[in-house]
């Protein structure tokens, strides 16, 4: 937070754009409960008046993207229910495009397999999944992109061979697409950080036809970054606004990396050396 309110990180990004020229943040949500529908939609405003806001399909298109506003793409983890119930309406009021990321064994469980299925897989246990026609109403809407988050939200890098990586990674693009009827383009890594995904899952993603690969490794991205290491913010919708500021900001983004690298975890990056 000091390094928010000095000044510093505000800095940081100035000289991060000038060698840039665009700069993009990706959002990640989890779980939003109905009493944090209110602090979400004060987050979602407050981006509306002060970035702009893009779809991941934008990442790719320089003449969508703002040389002086930060962009901002909104994505959601995991394909709760209340994803459907919560924050469909309020992206719907709103008029913000999200991306929605689903373990595609996930879809379609009843209510015992589910919880399970979040308490022992996910880790967020109480929440059940959507239904294989939620998820098509979501695609449908044109407002929400579905993503895959695997099949079973296990962690990649701990998968045995090859193959097991390949099921996880092809495997959920297909099944995906066969409930929406529509191509997925985009992956994120279950757990998301740096040792939850290696250069097997890298090569998987290049030859299943994914186009990008997202991690919740928080920082800057801009177009023709490393695709599949692309950075998220991991953020909670009841965090204080002067937190989610700072975030946003870049403020923790060196203190995470180097906190990964005392750990001696590294990948690929998305070229940041400021």
């Amino acid at each position: 937070m000091a390094f928010h309110v000095s000044g510093l990180a505000a800095a940081r990004r100035r000289v991060i754009r000038r060698h840039r020229n665009v700069l993009v943040r990706v959002i990640c949500f989890h779980r939003v409960e109905k009493e944090s529908i209110p602090l979400l939609t004060q987050k979602l405003l407050w981006l509306k008046a002060h970035c702009n806001i893009i779809t991941l399909d934008d990442l790719d298109s320089l003449d969508r993207l703002d040389t002086k506003l930060l962009n901002v793409a909104i994505t959601f983890d995991d394909g709760f229910r209340d994803f459907l119930t919560n924050v469909f309406p309020v992206l719907t009021h709103l008029g913000v495009p999200a991306t929605l990321f689903a373990p595609s064994d996930f879809v379609g469980l009843g209510r015992g397999e589910a919880l399970e299925f979040a308490r022992t897989c996910i880790g967020i246990p109480g929440e059940v999944g959507l239904k294989a026609s939620d998820l098509r109403f979501l695609a449908n809407s044109r407002l929400v992109t579905i993503g895959a988050h695997g099949k079973s939200h296990t962690d990649l890098a701990r998968e045995p061979s090859m193959d097991s990586v390949r099921a996880e990674i092809a495997g959920a693009k297909r099944d995906l697409e066969a409930i929406i009827g529509r191509e997925v383009k985009y992956f994120a890594y279950p757990f998301g950080n740096r040792w939850n995904c290696d250069s097997r899952c890298f090569e998987v993603l290049d030859e299943s036809g994914y186009r990008m690969a997202f991690t919740i490794v928080p920082g800057f991205n801009w177009p023709n970054a490393y695709q599949w290491t692309m950075r998220r913010d991991s953020l909670d919708p009841r965090m204080p606004l002067i937190l989610f500021k700072a975030w946003l900001d870049g403020a923790y983004d060196r203190l995470k990396d180097a906190a990964d690298y005392i750990r001696g975890h590294r990948f690929p990056d998305n070229g940041l050396t400021v």
